[in-house]
C-alpha cells in the first residue's frame, strides 16, 4: 500500500483548520510528537482511532479503499476527503435524546401488551 497516514492526518489537521499545538493537547501528546506523527508512513492502531475521533475522520477507510478498490479509486479519490461525521454535535445530542425517548416508549408499550396478554 502507498498510503503515508501521517500526510493524511496533516491534511485533514489544515483542513479543519486545527494546528499542531491544539491536536497535541486534543489526544494527551506533546506538540513534538505530532511533527513525529506528520512524518509517519505507518502509526499505531489505537492512535489512529484517537486522531479519527479528534480529527472527524475514518483514516481505516483509506487503507479499506485503497485494498478494495485499488488504485483505480486512488486515481478517482485524489484530493477528496471522506468524512465520517457531518453531523454537527448539537444535533447528535437530539438524536440521541430523542432514540433514548423511544427506548423508554417502546419498553412501556412493550410492558403493557405483556400485562395484556398475561390475562
Amino acid at each position: 500500500m502507498e498510503i503515508h497516514i501521517g500526510e493524511k492526518i496533516r491534511q485533514q489537521a489544515k483542513e479543519l483548520r486545527m494546528g499542531p499545538t491544539e491536536l497535541a493537547q486534543l489526544i494527551n501528546t506533546s506538540r513534538s510528537n505530532i511533527y513525529w506523527l506528520y512524518k509517519r508512513k505507518h502509526i499505531d492502531g489505537e492512535m489512529l482511532v484517537k486522531l479519527s475521533r479528534v480529527l472527524k475522520f475514518n483514516f481505516f477507510r483509506l487503507y479499506r479503499d485503497e485494498a478494495v478498490l485499488g488504485k483505480a479509486a486512488k486515481t478517482a479519490m485524489t484530493g477528496k476527503t471522506q468524512k465520517i461525521y457531518d453531523i454537527p454535535q448539537e444535533e447528535m445530542q437530539h438524536l440521541y435524546s430523542e432514540v433514548a425517548e423511544l427506548k423508554e416508549k417502546y419498553n412501556v408499550l412493550a410492558k403493557s401488551f405483556q400485562k395484556k396478554k398475561k390475562k
